[in-house]
């Protein structure tokens, strides 16, 4: 699994030329190797969605809560 996700995000960065994602060209233009750069996206999205999942988390829990619920 892990494989092919890095070997996807690989393919993302080595087209420079794209433009919808100008983050992705800037790391790319850094002349970083590639699997620093596979690694640093990977952690921010593994981060980010770890971030959301807890937010929502304590979002459902204090909607669950009888003294906070809304029905």
């Amino acid at each position: 699994f892990f494989q092919h996700a890095i070997h996807k995000v690989k393919d993302f960065v080595a087209h420079s030329d794209r433009q919808d994602h100008p983050i992705l060209q800037r790391l790319a233009e850094s002349g970083r190797p590639s699997k620093d750069i596979v690694a640093d996206v990977l952690g921010l999205a593994i981060t980010s969605s770890v971030s959301l999942s807890k937010g929502m988390h304590l979002i459902i829990v204090l909607w669950m809560t009888p003294d906070n619920s809304v029905m």
